[in-house]
């Protein structure tokens, strides 16, 4: 699967960033989230996350880990 902004290869990690807001995958690396300047709220699955992928500094303020507990 490629991101849909800039055509990168996306990492599973990736391929697991859902909306907030409407919980639709957003086929978006990263980096291109990370430009959004928070406009997009995101959650994704860090169990996907490898060793040597790590989350921009930029995405602190709009990226969101999902939480594993039944209460969702």
């Amino acid at each position: 699967m490629r991101c849909r902004s800039c055509n990168k290869i996306l990492t599973e990690y990736e391929t697991s960033i859902r909306s907030i807001e409407n919980e639709e995958y957003t086929d978006m690396c990263t980096s291109c989230i990370s430009s959004l300047d928070g406009e997009l709220n995101v959650i994704g699955n860090p169990t996907l996350k490898h060793e040597n992928e790590s989350i921009s500094d930029a995405l602190d303020d709009i990226y969101f880990d999902i939480n594993f507990d039944n209460n969702h």
